[in-house]
């Protein structure tokens, strides 16, 4: 059955064929005498500097003072030279009526009521006109103008406008019969959406308007390009632009960088260790990195022309490691100025926010001085503060607590990537963690955060591996992994018998919850889809051996998921305001099937069939919230003037395929996807087109 329930109300019924036609004198003369049915209050004064004409219902009924427009004549604002000022409208309720005006007339009207410092987006010098089925249609400026013929109502019944038609403008391609979920969280409603060079041009009831490409998608919801908050594509997009696994689930746009370990900025002595360092996070596509600062790391994204959208964060271990390298110390005040010099270049250049991760050297290595002071940074130059914290299961709240004391005290946005509840011992700890978080926002710090809908994560192999034995980069590591009294040392860590505390996957989830995602070689081809304990029964070892003779042979380029989760905590994650979805990508293997499902999970899964959320709420977390926490002002809303980021998907059938044995499935029910007015994929095909940019903070 289909969730969206259609309009009760028929496009021909009489009451909708009521409209209102209010007229204003465009020079002051004497007001009207006021009807005795709507008294003056006590004490109350007529108009004077203005004319008020109350216009008629059908049936002869005048509307009461309230709710007409009134226009104030040249003059009555400060200075000689000041414009004509016209109130808001408000739409009501006839008193002696009981028919309602239509509900997509208040909401049209309710939007143009905010003042423009009200809006989440800037006003796209929109207006409405309202055709006689009484749908309104939204008219950007530079675009589709006149899609409706105007009407007025007076007493004597509805005549035609005395304006002069005009031709029917030409668009690039015009959806029909649309289900226009818009972005905002609003009820769905029925419109058709006009784009011309890259822009939505407009949106409305059965446009008038003629087109290069009509597409009717009757049945199906037209909604703002989905915007993924934390993937790892930085890499891998240079060597497959086509971007595939992303366009399949509605993707338009990917926000990089993520977990403070990325390839910009970075000088060229730090270019060789970082390729090790990520090699089993981002992939090793390229075999040099021909950019250093974020300008030329941008740049180099235009060129490779990817089929999707993608901003930047600057990464703190790459800023770390420019300073003072891989070394396990806190900065010296020196070296943090360096940081907090580089930092400052990347955001000019156009990177969104900082990101770390604090299980990852080096960025574990820092103190809270120096993300403090780092994060200060951040703000002045308008970002915000990404973060993989330090524990995501025993210590989870202190986690919460370190992060949102460090960017109170620096006065930087927070936004906490992939909140979790790890551990069966933590399960329930969601609760506590919301309002944790809830707490900081009341003392006044933005505070929001990602999920992917999965109760397994995924990561590098070497995150089992206790912190301080990753000091000095990762030949050190490799090195330090061949002694077996280092395996030793390791082994009473990962069983919480030394005084360590660190992200323990071993403790928390033991060895039979991580499974084998990639390898680099083909000689350990066979570990990939196997559990830990079964790689070990297969080899003969004992578990941790065998996880440290496979990060030698594959030169730590090992991924791995983890089970760690519940479908409670999930839930309780999800529905919370501040919550928007990621899919924390990394491709290669047998991945983590988030990589390939994630918003058809979201929406099929949780929204549609468990209903946790409704559609309009699931489509608003992975679009204008995501968008307005970027920075993203002109994306991720249904409106004119808005770029044309456009996902359409069949309610009915949208759900994920992938599994963990079988994880590169793409999801069913994605029909079309736009980006930048281009069709990236047409009829759940790719079109080949490639129209993605990189997206520079301004």
């Amino acid at each position: 059955m289909n969730s969206f329930t259609p309009s009760t109300a028929a496009p021909g019924s009489r009451w909708m064929r009521d409209t209102v036609s209010a007229r204003t004198s465009q020079s002051p003369r004497d007001p009207p005498k006021r009807p005795s049915r709507w008294p003056l209050r006590t004490g109350a004064q007529p108009h004077t500097s203005s004319t008020v004409k109350r216009p008629f219902l059908s049936g002869g009924r005048r509307l009461p003072p309230s709710s007409v427009t009134r226009q104030e004549p040249r003059g009555s604002l400060k200075g000689p030279d000041s414009p004509s000022r016209v109130s808001h409208v408000t739409f009501r309720q006839h008193p002696c009526s009981s028919r309602p005006f239509h509900r997509h007339n208040s909401r049209i009207s309710s939007e143009l009521q905010q003042k423009p410092h009200e809006r989440s987006f800037p006003p796209s010098s929109a207006s409405v006109s309202y055709n006689p089925a009484g749908r309104g249609t939204w008219e950007g400026a530079g675009g589709l103008k006149h899609c409706t013929d105007w009407r007025q109502t007076t007493r004597q019944g509805a005549r035609k406008s005395s304006r002069k038609k005009e031709g029917r403008p030409m668009l690039d391609t015009l959806f029909r019969n649309a289900r226009v979920i818009d972005g905002s969280g609003n009820p769905w409603f029925t419109a058709d959406v006009g784009v011309s060079d890259g822009r939505i041009a407009a949106v409305g009831y059965r446009l008038n308007a003629g087109a290069r490409e009509e597409v009717d998608i009757s049945g199906a919801v037209l909604c703002p390009g989905f915007v993924d908050a934390h993937t790892h594509s930085d890499l891998r997009l240079f060597a497959y632009p086509g971007e595939a696994e992303k366009l399949h689930q509605g993707i338009t746009t990917a926000l990089l960088g993520q977990d403070g370990l990325s390839v910009a900025p970075l000088d060229e002595a730090n270019k060789a260790p970082m390729m090790r360092r990520v090699s089993g996070l981002l992939g090793t596509y390229l075999e040099e990195w021909a950019w250093n600062t974020m300008a030329e790391y941008l740049d180099a994204l235009d060129r490779a022309r990817p089929a999707v959208n993608n901003a930047m964060l600057a990464p703190h271990g790459a800023v770390r490691a420019m300073a003072l390298g891989w070394d396990n110390r806190p900065a010296a005040p020196s070296e943090l100025d360096r940081m907090k010099k580089i930092l400052a270049e990347a955001l000019q250049d156009g990177a969104c926010g900082l990101s770390t991760g604090l299980i990852y050297p080096p960025g574990m290595y820092a103190d809270r001085n120096e993300l403090v002071e780092l994060c200060r940074t951040t703000g002045e130059h308008g970002g915000f503060f990404v973060v993989h914290m330090r524990n995501e299961s025993d210590h989870l709240i202190d986690s919460i607590l370190e992060v949102g004391g460090i960017c109170l005290e620096a006065g930087c946005p927070l936004h906490i990537s992939h909140l979790k509840v790890a551990g069966k011992k933590n399960w329930g700890k969601s609760a506590e963690a919301l309002q944790t978080i809830e707490d900081f926002r009341n003392r006044g710090l933005e505070v929001t955060f990602d999920q992917y809908p999965y109760e397994a994560g995924s990561t590098m192999l070497d995150a089992v591996i206790p912190p301080r034995f990753h000091t000095g980069g990762t030949q050190r590591l490799l090195e330090s992994l061949a002694d077996p009294d280092v395996r030793e040392d390791i082994r009473r860590t990962q069983a919480g018998e030394t005084d360590d505390q660190w992200e323990n996957w071993v403790l928390s989830c033991g060895w039979d919850s991580v499974l084998i995602n990639s390898v680099k070689t083909d000689k350990n081809r066979f570990a990939e889809g196997l559990r830990v304990t079964e790689l070990a029964e297969a080899t003969g070892k004992d578990p941790l051996d065998a996880v440290c003779d496979l990060l030698i042979d594959e030169d730590d380029a090992v991924t791995m998921t983890q089970f760690y989760g519940c479908e409670e905590d999930i839930r309780e994650i999800m529905k919370s305001p501040c919550m928007m979805l990621c899919s924390d990508a990394i491709v290669g293997g047998k991945p983590h099937p988030r990589a390939y499902g994630s918003t058809a999970r979201f929406l099929g899964k949780y929204a549609r069939d468990e209903k946790v959320m409704t559609i309009e709420e699931a489509v608003m977390k992975m679009t204008s919230q995501t968008c307005r926490r970027i920075g993203l002002y002109d994306r991720g809303i249904i409106r004119p003037g808005m770029a044309a980021d456009i996902t359409v998907f069949d309610p009915d059938r949208i759900i994920d395929k992938g599994t963990y044995q079988d994880p590169c499935r793409h999801p069913e029910g994605i029909i079309h996807v736009m980006v930048n007015g281009v069709f990236a994929m047409k009829n759940g095909a790719l079109t080949g087109e490639r129209p993605g940019r990189a997206l520079r903070r301004s």
